[in-house]
């Protein structure tokens, strides 16, 4: 079965998660990015501070809804079969957010995010030292990042 097959027989069961995703968190990921980037000389520090929290509590609530649609494709929950129109049709929306396998992969997947993104940034580091080696933000990234947390 291709994805077009596929989308057509679950997409009024995808649709709400999605669309969930893209209006709210993604609207909230982008906005506060953005106040974030361009608000350095607008804002406190501790506003600033909240501002890339909450792109983190965005990214996270996106991952969600994301999750939600995958999770339903490895374990199908609150839906029915139309026969007439030969598609699944979402009957128990909070269903899908309480499917097990959703709370299974959630935190799977927030863990990983946060163990892989400082090694992004040592490896981003690391190559910019390879080019400069005067360049003390790359020095002083590694140095945080590389110290054994106590």
């Amino acid at each position: 079965m291709n994805w077009s097959r596929y989308s057509r027989y679950v997409g009024d069961i995808f649709g709400p998660a999605l669309a969930v995703e893209a209006l709210v968190a993604f609207f909230c990921e982008s906005t506060f990015l953005g106040l974030w980037m361009f608000g350095w000389d607008r804002f406190k520090k501790g506003v600033h501070l909240l501002f890339i929290w909450l792109v983190a509590i965005g990214s996270a609530f996106s991952a969600l809804w994301i999750l939600a649609a995958n999770s339903f494709m490895q374990n199908p929950v609150g839906f029915k079969i139309d026969h007439k129109f030969g598609r699944a049709v979402l009957v128990d929306f909070p269903a899908l957010l309480t499917n097990h396998q959703l709370w299974l992969e959630f935190p799977h997947v927030l863990f990983a995010t946060m163990l892989i993104g400082p090694f992004v940034i040592i490896g981003i580091s690391a190559f910019s030292l390879l080019r400069r080696k005067d360049n003390i933000d790359s020095l002083r990234s590694q140095f945080i990042l590389l110290q054994p947390s106590h």
